[in-house]
């Protein structure tokens, strides 16, 4: 079945791990994240695919429901947790496995998580992501921003943590980031930073990879 959509083109600035106020990264890039993050959700439960735990008052949480290669791009789709305010709302399993969940729309089941879907193309070789909407209005791209910056800073390759001890917030403890098993550990400042891209007439190049996907 075919669904129109809507697309619109974000500009990636910063991916990667930085020193402090370089415009450069020291190592790090999207495909490295990407794949990073494809590796860290093999075979994981929803549930166990957070990033980060928003402060009372903020957000609700976000998951990774899938993630897909194709052809040098990639579909991630986030799942964004909403309070259980309707008679029936859309909900995945917890205990589910990332790429394996199927939507539940009914009264909240047991073990279920209410929320809904935001898709994001990512384009590594252009240097831009797309936010993909379909009938919803709200798109997501700064809580995406969220969840990428949290898993570089917690759960990339590049991350050294000190899986002994907690933060007083019950944060991980990172010791640091090092490119590789025998790297130095650096003192470094992750970051995923977007904006929406200007260049209105550059859209053709990056519509003319839509196959791609």
């Amino acid at each position: 079945m075919i669904h129109d959509c809507n697309i619109t083109f974000y500009k990636i600035e910063q991916c990667g791990f930085y020193k402090y106020r370089a415009k450069t990264p020291v190592f790090g890039s999207q495909s490295k994240l990407l794949m990073d993050l494809a590796n860290w959700s093999n075979g994981a439960e929803l549930a166990h695919t957070k990033t980060f735990t928003p402060k009372e008052g903020n957000a609700l949480p976000i998951y990774l429901a899938d993630i897909k290669e194709h052809k040098g791009t990639w579909l991630v789709t986030l799942w964004n947790e909403t309070h259980e305010a309707d008679e029936k709302v859309p909900s995945l399993m917890a205990n589910a496995s990332v790429g394996a969940n199927n939507v539940i729309l009914n009264d909240v089941k047991p073990g279920s998580i209410p929320g809904f879907a935001t898709y994001f193309w990512f384009i590594p070789d252009l240097n831009v992501l797309a936010t993909v909407r379909f009938a919803r209005t709200y798109t997501g791209p700064n809580a995406m921003q969220m969840y990428m910056r949290s898993f570089l800073r917690y759960f990339s390759s590049y991350t050294v943590r000190d899986d002994n001890e907690v933060n007083d917030d019950g944060s991980l403890k990172i010791i640091g980031y090092r490119d590789g098993k025998n790297g130095d550990v650096l003192r470094l400042f992750p970051r995923f930073k977007a904006s929406l891209y200007a260049k209105a007439g550059e859209y053709d190049v990056i519509l003319n990879n839509a196959e791609r996907i």
